[in-house]
């Protein structure tokens, strides 16, 4: 149902690629949990409690799952297809970003985040690599939700990010 083409991103655990939908005819995004974590059913697990956090939150600043599923024993999920780019990328060609534009990303951001705390499930990964913004640059959306905690989870984890974002 979905062809893959080309690589959007690359990840710790995953890869996502540019697919499209052949059912419904549109443009989508699949994260692809990589060869080497597929052996895992810990990571497998966690993979899966991504896609179900994920598709539990519909906001404007969250990127939307339409779908998850398994191939070849290689669990994907399908999201929406955002053109533009990560907020990383932006700060990398341009250096620190003037508060006109840093602003609606931060405020973008935190309307996402109030979201998902607001169904039980806390991000845990914020940082400019997770931030992507549309082709206009006038929507800034949460992505990869793969560290995520629910807060009903008996999970007990207390460290999880990225080291440099942390608080």
């Amino acid at each position: 149902r979905y062809t893959l083409s080309n690589t959007l991103g690359q990840g710790g655990m995953a890869t996502v690629y540019g697919g499209f939908d052949t059912l419904l005819e549109v443009d989508r995004a699949v994260k692809v949990l990589s060869p080497a974590f597929c052996r895992s059913e810990k990571l497998r697990k966690r993979f899966l409690a991504e896609a179900r956090a994920m598709a539990k939150l519909r906001h404007t600043n969250i990127v939307t799952v339409f779908d998850v599923g398994v191939e070849d024993d290689t669990p994907y999920i399908v999201m929406e297809m955002v053109k533009g780019g990560a907020v990383i990328d932006l700060m990398e060609r341009d250096g620190m970003l003037p508060a006109d534009i840093a602003g609606p990303i931060m405020l973008g951001a935190l309307a996402g985040l109030q979201a998902s705390h607001d169904r039980g499930v806390v991000h845990r990964d914020i940082k400019p690599a997770n931030i992507f913004y549309d082709a206009d640059r006038d929507v800034f959306l949460l992505i990869d939700f793969g560290l995520i905690k629910e807060t009903q989870s008996a999970d007990q984890t207390v460290v999880a990010g990225t080291l440099v974002y942390m608080p």
